[in-house]
């Protein structure tokens, strides 16, 4: 069973992952310029032609994610069958791992192909592996 502490924190990195693909989302969506912090070509990172898979936007992808992830994580709170939890859990492990590894795959093209540094993209990786390696702990 997943613990409050865990089911909680899941909740709130879903919560900042889900704000910060909307934010990029709604930047590219209005035509405006997604500023950085950490440097000055964010805007390239996310209309790249790495922004999409399968024609889908990352940021879209990432929304849908995080939403997923916090509806199973609140359905697996108010209480599911025990038959159920186990298969639950194990799907939001293998849901998290694989966004985690898209993550990876992103993050080094960030790096080593585009050779620029989205913030944005950078702190929803982070939210991902967060969650996968909590999700990990609550299956173990």
């Amino acid at each position: 069973m997943q613990s409050p502490i865990i089911s909680a924190t899941v909740l709130a990195l879903s919560a900042i992952g889900l704000i910060t693909s909307w934010h990029i989302y709604n930047k590219k969506s209005n035509k405006e310029r997604l500023v950085c912090k950490i440097g000055d070509k964010c805007q390239e990172v996310v209309t790249s032609k790495y922004s999409t898979m399968f024609g889908i936007k990352n940021e879209t992808l990432g929304m849908l994610f995080y939403i997923s992830v916090a509806v199973l994580t609140v359905t697996m709170m108010t209480g599911v069958d025990s038959i159920l939890r186990i298969p639950l859990l194990l799907g939001l492990v293998i849901m998290t791992g694989g966004a985690t590894l898209y993550s990876l795959v992103l993050t080094y093209i960030q790096v080593f192909v585009l050779k620029e540094w989205c913030e944005y993209c950078l702190i929803s990786a982070a939210a991902t592996a967060a969650i996968f390696v909590l999700e990990l702990v609550a299956f173990l």
